[in-house]
């Protein structure tokens, strides 16, 4: 009877000890992801500050900058091991930083060259148009992209029991 009881009991510490370091695992991967996503859009504010003041020289400097962290976030992640074959979590957050490469490589690039024909502030009212077009089109794609994102991420979480730091 003891015999089983020990078995027993190293069965449930193994468990518990194996169940550890798998949320350990997993909350390191999660803040790995996270972080590099983080660290590629972290300085938007740098660009949105340039855009409302119409600097476009400043504007264009803080794009290549989101950039070229964007660049390195998205080859990270593209080279990330999945977690445990879960390759879905890994890939929305490719293709948000993809999203995000293509958005700063195009569309910020034109709403610079379009700050650029401003003259003491002012657009024209057709590069004004097409300035407001850009940035609602930006918006509307985020939003589909960045709610795949988020439900990957929910799932990788309950899946994982990752614990959210806030």
């Amino acid at each position: 009877m003891n015999k089983r009881l020990i078995v027993f009991l190293f069965f449930i510490v193994s468990i518990s000890i194996k169940s550890e370091a798998q949320i350990k695992t997993a909350q390191f991967y999660y803040e790995y992801v996270v972080g590099r996503i983080t660290q590629a859009i972290g300085n938007d504010t740098l660009l949105a500050h340039a855009l409302l003041d119409m600097d476009h020289r400043r504007a264009d400097s803080a794009r290549q900058v989101i950039l070229s962290q964007i660049n390195n976030s998205h080859k990270a992640i593209k080279d990330l091991e999945p977690f445990r074959d879960n390759q879905t979590f890994k890939n929305a957050t490719a293709d948000l930083l993809f999203f995000y490469k293509t958005v700063f490589e195009k569309d910020y690039a034109r709403l610079v060259v379009i700050l650029s024909h401003a003259t003491y502030g002012v657009l024209p009212d057709n590069e004004l148009r097409e300035f407001d077009d850009i940035l609602n089109s930006i918006d509307r794609r985020e939003q589909i992209v960045k709610s795949e994102f988020d439900k990957e991420r929910m799932i990788f979480i309950e899946k994982y029991q990752v614990k959210i730091k806030d």
